[in-house]
């Protein structure tokens, strides 16, 4: 009988090593704390009394709390469940929320160029310095100079000034 029951804890825990991925196994070992912390505690208050009784109800909530939360982790990023947590399991997460803030930051870029584009105009004299660091042939491969609007209007000809400058 005892060598039916070794065998199959040994199969059991052979298969759990091989097939449960680590994140999970670390959560099984934080459950496992949980679950021996609360036991110790309950099992203090029998032994000992419950003398600060307001100090084991929360100690020992806390832990049933604690268990439950982690347990419910576990249930969330199994890969097994990914079905039924399809908005909470990482690899299948399919949100369309994820994209807005991408899709917002490449339309403040698009403005942002075309408001670029229609004032400045990229000029490539400074593209031929091969010397210079890539910091420097990046910045002259991307300077800009101000298109005149009118001759004689000051603001453009500062403009001008700032961008050869650069």
């Amino acid at each position: 009988m005892s060598d039916k029951v070794s065998g199959a804890v040994k199969r059991l825990w052979t298969s759990y090593s091989k097939n449960t991925p680590q994140s999970l196994q670390l959560i099984d070992v934080y459950l496992v704390f949980i679950l021996f912390s609360g036991v110790f505690q309950f099992v203090h208050c029998v032994l000992v009394g419950t003398f600060p009784y307001n100090a084991f109800l929360a100690g020992f909530i806390s832990t049933v709390g604690s268990f439950v939360l982690a347990a419910n982790l576990r249930i969330q990023t199994n890969p097994d469940n990914a079905a039924e947590f399809k908005h909470r399991h990482p690899s299948t997460h399919q949100c369309a929320s994820l994209n807005i803030a991408s899709e917002n930051k490449a339309k403040r870029r698009e403005m942002a160029e075309e408001l670029i584009a229609k004032y400045f105009k990229k000029t490539n004299s400074d593209t031929n310095d091969n010397t210079s660091t890539s910091a420097t042939s990046s910045k002259s491969q991307s300077s800009f100079t101000a298109k005149p609007k009118k001759k004689g209007n000051k603001m453009i000809e500062v403009m001008k000034l700032k961008s050869k400058a650069q």
